[in-house]
């Protein structure tokens, strides 16, 4: 049996949900950086407590290791409580600017 295609999937915003024009203007400087990292991510609408905001969807396939720790530094420079980490044992977390996880169960 061949080895299986390891991947994380990280989800990052920008938004904190108090001021819709600084939201705006973060979220467009973390998807600048992206651009300009040549991190490949897509853009995708979520709700956090209740919040709808902009993230990005980061896949990682180097095992976890090649964006995990450029997400949390990207999580703690837009002062986001945490961001959320997936693996394709369907496992998922909430990760804390400290690299702290929160397991919220598998997906489905």
């Amino acid at each position: 049996m061949g080895q299986r295609n390891f991947q994380h999937i990280f989800i990052v915003s920008a938004c904190k949900g108090l001021d819709v024009m600084v939201d705006l203007e973060n979220t467009l400087e973390l998807e600048l950086e992206l651009y300009q990292q040549k991190i490949p991510h897509t853009i995708i609408e979520g709700v956090y407590k209740g919040v709808e905001e902009t993230s990005f969807l980061i896949v990682d396939t180097a095992r976890g290791e090649q964006y995990r720790d450029y997400v949390r530094r990207l999580a703690n420079k837009y002062s986001q409580e945490c961001y959320l980490e997936y693996d394709n044992e369907r496992r998922t977390h909430l990760v804390d600017s400290q690299g702290r996880k929160t397991d919220i169960g598998t997906l489905r």
